[in-house]
């Protein structure tokens, strides 16, 4: 009889420390990573929606929330016209990611590399040198709030301590 009882009794625990403990994992803030933009539709590619546009995102994460150091609104200037500036971000990895980032971006030079934050792309900047040694600059087309927002959003977010 006692086990009967304690068994929903359980189950009642069980479900409040669910509704306790996991949003605080779950609902994160800006779950933030990046994967590659594949040419086509491959085994294990991840269907996206960025703009009117659909994209085939590689299954493998390059980077993503522990590996960014800092991110934040720069002004740059413009690759093709020096004398002119845009906004961008600037976004520093840890040594880890830099790695993962510089053997990815020799790989896919000159190709799209998806920005998400929780699930949806916001950015899908091109792909523009082969080694970035551990910082990385988003440019193209960004007002000055555009470019807040983005670093915003990549900014690393504080690791829940056990």
């Amino acid at each position: 009889m006692r086990t009967t009882r304690s068994l929903p009794t359980f189950k009642r625990l069980l479900l409040l420390l669910a509704t306790l403990l996991l949003p605080a994992s779950m609902l994160a803030e800006n779950v933030m990573e990046m994967r590659y933009v594949l040419q086509q539709e491959e085994p294990g590619a991840i269907k996206a929606k960025f703009k009117d546009e659909t994209l085939w995102l590689s299954p493998e994460i390059v980077v993503s929330d522990p590996d960014v150091i800092k991110a934040f609104p720069t002004v740059s200037r413009i690759l093709d016209n020096p004398s002119r500036t845009e906004w961008a971000v600037s976004v520093r990895f840890s040594p880890e990611g830099a790695e993962r980032f510089d053997a990815q971006a020799d790989k896919h030079f000159g190709e799209q590399l998806a920005i998400l934050i929780n699930g949806k792309v916001i950015s899908a900047p091109i792909v523009r040198a082969r080694k970035f040694s551990g910082s990385v600059e988003i440019s193209g087309n960004s007002t000055q709030k555009e470019a807040e927002d983005l670093a915003t959003a990549l900014q690393p977010k504080p690791q829940e301590k056990p």
